[in-house]
């Protein structure tokens, strides 16, 4: 038989074993109930949203900030419906969530242990925080202090674009009218050949019933500036269409990136638009916006258009359009922030180097 001291040992080393296994059952249920409790505050906060969205579509009529309003919903149930199909939802703390993925991310940068399964813990809970509830909250929090934050600057810079744009705009112009109205040339080419900053001048019911194709297309604003894209964003309607909503997200996270950022000043507004036009902002417009494809608005700014603009369109009536000057539009630029995404670019920039 073994001597006493060893069978103590072994008795010790077994009790140990015994406890550390009963610490792991009693942690492994801890995670599954923390992981029950997260589905069902996810589905419910769902059930909530969907409530609400019913609620509003049930109105005989809605206002902007309701319909804005369904939008932002539908945006936090994409992500909860992510959470719930995700195979490692949230079963920790935001905060705890965030310091697992700072962890990861040091020890990449750092060069220890393997980077292959760093780099996968980083995605990890990377996913787990950006379909963590309390993650959803702050983001739409943020967006509401953002859009509040520069409503001003938004509603100058329309007003400042319609006074570009004349209301006959869309029952066809030349650009040799433009310019006798006043317009200097490289304006008034800017705004021929920019068919986004006509929906400045557009009903938003008509604009609504556009295309998708052709907002991607013909209304592009991958080439507009801080200036453009404020005018163009406050005059879109709320898009009940997915794919159509998608397209205004798109130029919402543009101009969030452009209010955010240090710009050139190209980037802030075309050199051309240094002083109000001719036009009144309060003029209503002469017609309504075109519905997509019911004119051809899908015809392209072909290279011979571009090189003899002036008989690409109708003449517009001039005499709808009185001469009033336009009120200042002050473009305010908010000084540059620190990206709150420093760490995830120096990962990219690592891993971008490595490759």
């Amino acid at each position: 038989s073994p001597p006493p001291a060893a069978a103590a040992a072994a008795r010790a080393e077994a009790l140990l074993k015994a406890e550390a296994a009963a610490l792991r059952a009693a942690h492994d249920v801890d995670v599954k109930r923390a992981e029950e409790r997260s589905r069902a505050a996810a589905a419910a906060l769902q059930a909530a949203h969907e409530t609400r969205i019913k609620e509003i579509r049930a109105k005989a009529s809605t206002s902007q900030a309701e319909a804005d309003e369904v939008q932002r919903l539908k945006r936090a149930n994409e992500a909860l419906r992510r959470q719930l199909r995700d195979k490692e939802p949230v079963s920790v703390s935001l905060a705890s969530a965030r310091k697992h993925l700072q962890k990861a991310a040091e020890l990449l940068l750092n060069g220890e242990g393997n980077a292959h399964a760093h780099e996968k813990e980083i995605e990890r809970w990377d996913r787990v925080i950006q379909s963590h509830p309390e993650q959803i909250e702050q983001a739409e929090a943020a967006r509401t202090q953002w859009l509040a934050a520069h409503a001003d600057d938004r509603e100058q810079a329309r007003r400042f674009m319609r006074s570009l744009v004349p209301p006959s705009v869309w029952r066809g112009m030349k650009l040799a009218d433009l310019e006798a109205r006043g317009l200097s040339k490289a304006c008034a080419k800017r705004i021929f050949q920019t068919p986004a900053l006509w929906l400045c001048r557009a009903e938003a019911e008509r604009v609504a019933k556009f295309h998708v194709a052709d907002l991607r297309g013909r209304y592009a604003y991958d080439r507009l500036t801080l200036l453009e894209l404020r005018a163009v964003f406050v005059s879109l309607p709320a898009f009940s269409d997915e794919a159509k909503a998608s397209w205004k997200q798109g130029l919402e996270d543009k101009l969030r990136q452009f209010e955010t950022g240090d710009l050139p000043p190209a980037k802030v507004r075309p050199p051309c638009f240094s002083e109000e036009g001719p036009f009144d902002p309060d003029a209503d417009d002469a017609v309504m916006a075109p519905a997509a494809r019911e004119v051809g608005v899908l015809t392209p700014v072909t290279a011979a258009a571009r090189a003899a603009p002036s008989a690409a369109a109708p003449v517009a009536d001039p005499s709808a359009d009185a001469p009033v000057a336009a009120p200042s539009a002050a473009l305010s630029v908010p000084p540059p922030g620190n990206p709150s995404n420093d760490l995830m670019a120096a990962i990219r920039a690592r891993s971008d180097q490595a490759r």
